[in-house]
């Protein structure tokens, strides 16, 4: 339940550093570089905009990788030795003789650890470019990307190419046999049809009503129709008419809804065309079985060598978009970067192996101009929880971090509606195959809330759907208050008012966490005076007092909690802005038109006094969502006692108790949730804080 404190790491050097030094901080896993030209907006410093090299390539082979139909499979982790390698020419004297003698520098080290096994494609001429022209412009390493990428494309787009042309064939040739088929049972050679000078022919389909109307035109010496096969709904035929009349024939036609077909020119019956037809169609098919499997050896061939430049290009891509976070200023540089406080030592150490390269470490208060970004620290628990913030918005630095509230609350929510032993468990083993299969991250959190659900289960006395199955075992250790019955009248009652409890002990633990983040913000009119502050939450007391004042006996004057509870707080909450600028010691706190603001203000006020009792009410659902539950269980229980204890009531069983599991499961989670983002975030989360996404990582949210 904390936030990482973090220092901000400033890097300046020779530009011809800058290569060596983004390799180190990308390498470190845990630096974020921050762009820097807002602190310094006249000093002479500019943004080094360069177009990045490497993301080209590896956006072609990866590219190529995708139009044959496979999905690159690279590590894109950043390896430590990124960290221990002194890449750079000013290593120490040491260090040249160690690599004068054959230890090799540990630039080449680094390069050599990732073992570009060739096949063929990428040769050791290519690995040397890349240990000797990273730092030097690159021309001869990026000629050497350029031209191993060329031979992928070139041999991939021969073969697509023709794939593509043949794949046009291909439907030509699937539709054209799929169209004659209609037809196959007509025993005319059509070639001949098709060269008769004074007759015409058309094929088509029109629906079986219109079909039964052609009998009348049978008799016309005009017109001759052919059917040849029918469905559930068409009749496929040919119709033959001469070219005088074929005009008016066709307009009879169209009224019957005659839907013309184009079939290919072919010779001889449609039987005949269809063989030839289909031999032509097999032949293009073990074509393009022959294409995808040279395409495959090609991948088998070149896939592993590929996926491991890729992993290459990847680092060297995230090292040099650190670089657009640098500025410069003539032949020097400047970089802003985050890094977790127990890690900036680590990195001070790989840096200062640099020559001329300096480094400075601050802590967020020493420099008030940047923002820190958020790294979450949470126990096992509430971990996983990290996941619903996130989704939110992280919060800001040295801001109060919710997620372990989150993990308390949405976990009973979720219990308490979701009550069931069988189905927690179930649902909690989900959840555990959810994690370990697919590395999911609502799995852990599925595995706490099933847990949870099979708690209150047990309390409820509910195992599957069945409500008596735990009074045994209660009643033998002599507990008579439980299980507690849910569809009992006077359970519902104390449910429903005891999720209304939860509701209201929770919106008092939000208002005073706003109270306190406010405090720590120094943003003391806020804290004082606003619906979520020291005023809001006054009034907030008030109101439920009244309100239990006409429920039970209350010896509390009526008049003073009216007055001091809910009249002089609702005056703070409107007056509001100028009290809270007055207490900061603001000159201008007098708003610009009075009336305006006032009038304003009592909409808003409104707004709040009418918040307090929605988000008060809607916790209700919690206790809702017991009865939902049970109730929906109740159907197929009594729908099995129908059916009678064979195999018939069984299956009626699992079938209900799948349905609810997931049905309810999911319905469960989402108004958990709900009621964390909209009652209880809403009075103390602004979640505008920035997630600390390290140079070579993939944020959280993503």
């Amino acid at each position: 339940m904390a936030i990482t404190k973090m220092k901000l790491v400033t890097i300046t050097g020779p530009i011809d550093t800058l290569d060596a030094v983004t390799m180190r901080c990308l390498g470190s896993g845990s630096f974020q570089p921050e762009t820097s030209a807002e602190a310094l907006p006249d000093s002479g410093y500019y943004h080094i905009n360069e177009d990045n090299p490497y993301a080209t390539y590896l956006q072609r082979i990866t590219g190529a990788l995708k139009s044959s139909g496979r999905e690159p499979a690279y590590e894109t982790e950043i390896s430590s030795d990124f960290i221990n390698a002194k890449t750079g020419s000013d290593v120490s004297a040491e260090d040249k003789n160690k690599n004068a003698a054959g230890a090799g520098s540990t630039k080449s080290e680094y390069f050599n650890s990732l073992d570009i096994k060739t096949t063929g494609l990428w040769s050791a001429k290519y690995n040397q470019l890349n240990v000797e022209g990273y730092e030097s412009g690159s021309d001869a390493l990026l000629a050497e990307y350029d031209h191993n990428v060329r031979i992928i494309e070139d041999v991939l787009n021969g073969l697509q190419g023709e794939k593509t042309k043949l794949a046009a064939e291909f439907d030509r040739y699937k539709n054209a046999i799929e169209q004659l088929r209609h037809f196959e049972t007509l025993n005319i050679d059509v070639g001949k049809l098709w060269s008769l000078q004074f007759l015409k022919l058309r094929f088509g389909r029109l629906p079986l009503e219109s079909a039964q109307e052609i009998d009348s035109y049978d008799k016309s010496p005009y017109v001759e129709f052919f059917r040849c096969s029918e469905s559930d709904k068409y009749c496929w035929g040919m119709y033959v008419a001469p070219v005088s009349e074929i005009v008016e024939i066709d307009r009879i036609f169209a009224a019957l809804f005659f839907e013309r077909i184009h079939i290919p020119d072919i010779t001889g019956t449609p039987a005949d065309a269809i063989k030839e037809l289909s031999a032509e169609y097999d032949r293009i098919k073990q074509r393009v079985a022959e294409l995808d499997k040279k395409i495959n050896d090609f991948w088998d061939a070149e896939y592993e060598s590929c996926m491991r430049v890729c992993a290459k290009l990847h680092r060297l891509s995230e090292a040099f978009n650190i670089r657009h976070a640098a500025t410069r200023r003539k032949d020097g540089y400047l970089l802003f970067g985050w890094v977790p406080e127990n890690e900036a030592d680590k990195l001070a150490d790989s840096l200062d192996e640099i020559k001329r390269v300096k480094l400075k470490i601050d802590s967020p208060k020493q420099v008030s101009w940047f923002n820190p970004p958020t790294k979450l620290k949470n126990p096992w628990f509430s971990r996983p929880y990290e996941f619903f913030v996130a989704m939110f918005g992280m919060p800001r630095y040295n801001d109060f971090d919710p997620t372990s509230l989150v993990a308390v609350t949405y976990t009973l929510f979720f219990g308490i509606m979701f009550a069931d032993l069988g189905q927690g468990l179930l649902l909690a083993f989900i959840g555990w195959l959810m994690s370990r299969k697919t590395q999911n991250k609502l799995g852990p959190i599925l595995v706490r809330c099933g847990i949870s659900g099979a708690v209150f289960g047990t309390i409820f006395g509910s195992v599957f759907g069945y409500e008596n199955w735990l009074d045994g075992f209660y009643s033998s250790l002599g507990i008579n208050f439980l299980p507690i019955k849910v569809m009992e009248s006077s359970s519902i009652n104390m449910i429903l008012i005891s999720a209304v409890g939860i509701g209201v002990l929770l919106m008092f633990v939000a208002i005073s966490l706003n109270i306190f983040i406010s405090l720590r913000r120094g943003e003391l009119g806020a804290a004082l005076f606003s619906k979520n502050g020291l005023a809001g939450l006054i009034l907030y007391g008030g109101m439920l007092i009244l309100i239990l004042k006409n429920i039970v006996t209350l010896n509390i004057p009526t008049g003073v909690v009216a007055w001091l509870m809910i009249a002089l707080p609702c005056l703070l909450i409107w007056l509001e802005e100028p009290l809270g600028k007055l207490v900061s010691r603001e000159r201008d706190w007098m708003p610009e038109n009075w009336g305006e603001y006032l009038v304003q203000g009592i909409f808003e006020l409104f707004e709040s006094v009418l918040s307090y009792l929605t988000n008060t009410v809607s916790f209700i659902r919690v206790g809702a969502f017991v009865l939902v539950h049970a109730g929906m269980m109740l159907v197929f229980t009594t729908v099995a006692e129908m059916i009678g204890g064979g195999v018939g009531g069984v299956i009626v069983m699992i079938f209900g108790n799948i349905l609810v599991t997931a049905l309810e499961g999911l319905l469960v989670g989402v108004q958990s949730l709900r009621l964390e983002y909209y009652e209880l975030f809403s009075r103390f989360f602004s979640g505008s804080g920035k997630e600390f996404t390290p140079a070579g990582t993939v944020s959280a949210k993503n």
